[in-house]
């Protein structure tokens, strides 16, 4: 499903169902109940039309905002939903440290309407917001729909999808010896050493790709479901640690993933004496 579509229909779903402690108008424009309105209920264009509001959304793609953004903008998106919807008036607020004050501003009330949602308990989900429908409804409108899904209930809908895992240049592991990536290396330790025979059998360099800035900000994300197993940890617990960034000796949290950087570069950046300078057609890891 295309972007615009499943955040114009957010918004449309999120505003029909607002209404009901004022009352609304139902799929005709007349005046009726709608909170039993659901996502699979709303046709894009047809339904609810002749709404009218002032909403505000919070969102973590600040980059959006930028006129000079090189993909489509929010100003773009909301233009297109003002064709079907002239009379919804959407206010986005661009959060640059999004998981920790859009937290703090969703439990103290503070964000307005539409949000990108937080690290919140999925047990706590119906407290701050409202169900799009059952699970089996709203699958069949859209992909990935379990991300928010508690007690059978969605009550967030995806506008974006990020594929996450390892890349790796097979030739180079092949010829340090290591032929079968489904069986290591499987820890820390592991790819350390893995990283020491491509440093003392081959002649390619390790890349990090720190020059882009936001390679770096991608480790931070590791320290959490990643490393530790809990949804929770990174914006819930870490905080309240008494010492966030100890070794808690079982390989897991930040201390592990940061040190597990900082060893790749500390042993792998510094070459052997007898190399030849790199030329290049050296392979990347």
């Amino acid at each position: 499903m295309k972007w615009q579509k499943a955040m114009a229909a957010a918004l449309a779903a999120t505003m029909a169902l607002s209404l009901a402690a004022c009352g609304g108008s139902d799929k005709k424009g007349g005046s009726g109940d709608v909170t039993e309105v659901k996502y699979a209920d709303i046709k894009l264009g047809e339904d609810y039309t002749d709404l009218k509001a002032d909403l505000k959304m919070m969102t973590n793609r600040t980059d959006m905002l930028d006129e000079e953004y090189t993909g489509k903008t929010w100003a773009q998106y909301l233009e297109e939903f003002n064709k079907e919807y002239p009379d919804i008036k959407v206010e986005i607020e661009g959060i640059t440290d999004y998981s920790e004050d859009s937290l703090l501003r969703l439990q103290g009330g503070d964000w307005g309407d539409i949000m990108m949602i937080p690290e919140v308990d999925k047990s706590d989900l119906s407290t701050y917001f409202l169900s799009y429908g059952d699970v089996e409804s709203v699958a069949e409108q859209v992909k990935y729909p379990n991300r928010w899904l508690y007690d059978g209930e969605v009550y967030g809908i995806p506008i974006t999808a990020v594929g996450r895992g390892i890349v790796y240049n097979k030739k180079v592991f092949e010829a340090a010896g290591v032929t079968d990536v489904t069986k290591t290396p499987k820890t820390p330790e592991e790819f350390i050493n893995a990283l020491k025979a491509i440093k003392d059998k081959t002649e390619a360099p390790l890349y990090t790709n720190y020059a882009a800035g936001w390679t770096m900000g991608a480790w931070d994300d590791y320290i959490a479901i990643t490393a530790t197993g809990d949804a929770a940890f990174k914006n819930q617990k870490l905080a309240h640690a008494k010492e966030p960034f100890a070794d808690p000796g079982d390989g897991t949290g930040a201390y592990n993933v940061y040190k597990m950087l900082y060893d790749a570069v500390e042993q792998r950046g510094l070459r052997r004496k007898t190399s030849p300078p790199l030329t290049g057609k050296a392979q990347k890891t």
